[in-house]
């Protein structure tokens, strides 16, 4: 038995070796691509000049939504836009976990988009961004221990055969952009509303949104980072067409976890800008390029921050 025992571990430790040496690699010589799913600049800034004020996170309504220069109100504070198209909150979640393993300075706030749809079940798939995250930063592989381990893994393996294909000299045709180039931000020709209730109806057969159990404790898991590291978080919900809101049955349901988190602790904010809530402008139905992307984000950022110094306390945007 003591001799099988030692010739599974002659054989289980070289093979270790071997791919420890080949992630480290891989991570060594790692860049994050172009592409109009995000900006790649500020997902490699997390790994160089990481330290900022603020850290916004989210998917693409958080990326038509906010504008960076606006956040930083004349340069007063830095800013990292770490907003990923369709990303869930757990690829946020992953985001935000990589930027706190990396920065020297904490950052004193943290902004994330959260909607109806934030815990629906069929919003669980990761994103290629993950695995290149991963390959950034090891701390992150704690969470191969979690039930969503086998959708991580593919998306190692695929961020690591990029890294290595660039290391031997394999060039990406990949064009030079981001996520902001293809936002139009001229107001829309056709005024009025933008919903497309067939659309609606084949993401949302029943129009509910439900909440998915491993969504809801990624969800915590930004919000345990954060007070663990006594970070402000302030979860705001971006303009959507009123006829959008209007058939999400289950609405009132999700917005009471943003609600409640908002009400129990001290440095956590929910500022709702749909249809119906106290903040809404019927302005908003004007910036709709659908049913719930907005394109006026220089704007809308300056009402984000007139609110947030209004009904917060928190640490950066005071007046």
């Amino acid at each position: 038995m003591i001799k099988f025992i030692f010739k599974l571990l002659k054989f289980i430790i070289p093979l270790f070796l071997i791919i420890f040496a080949v992630l480290l690699l891989a991570s060594k010589n790692h860049q994050f691509e172009f592409s109009k799913m995000y900006s790649n600049v500020e997902f490699e800034n997390i790994y160089k000049s990481p330290s900022k004020d603020l850290v916004a996170i989210g998917n693409s309504k958080l990326l038509n939504s906010i504008d960076k220069n606006t956040l930083k109100e004349e340069g007063k504070y830095s800013v990292a836009m770490l907003g990923y198209s369709s990303a869930n909150i757990s690829v946020s979640k992953l985001t935000l976990e990589t930027y706190l393993n990396n920065c020297s300075v904490k950052p004193n706030l943290v902004l994330l988009e959260v909607s109806w749809f934030t815990f629906n079940n069929h919003r669980t798939q990761l994103h290629k961004i993950v695995g290149d995250l991963f390959l950034r930063d090891f701390k992150l592989w704690t969470n191969l221990l979690g039930k969503n381990a086998s959708n991580l893994l593919p998306k190692v393996k695929k961020a690591t055969t990029t890294s290595l294909k660039r290391f031997v000299g394999v060039k990406s045709n990949l064009k030079e952009t981001t996520y902001l180039d293809k936002i139009d931000h001229s107001l829309p020709k056709e005024k009025g509303d933008k919903f497309n209730f067939e659309e609606f109806e084949a993401g949302f057969p029943e129009h509910l949104a439900g909440v998915d159990e491993l969504l809801l404790n990624d969800f915590n898991a930004i919000v345990d980072l954060c007070k663990a590291n006594k970070i402000d978080l302030i979860l705001f919900t971006a303009p959507e067409a009123p006829e959008y809101n209007k058939y999400q049955k289950d609405a009132k349901r999700i917005k009471s976890i943003y609600q409640d988190l908002s009400k129990s602790n001290k440095n956590i904010f929910y500022l709702d800008y749909t249809f119906g809530s106290d903040l809404w402008d019927d302005k908003y139905e004007d910036w709709l390029v659908d049913s719930h992307h907005i394109n006026q984000s220089t704007l809308f950022t300056k009402d984000l921050i007139r609110d947030i110094k209004k009904y917060t306390n928190n640490k950066v945007f005071k007046d």
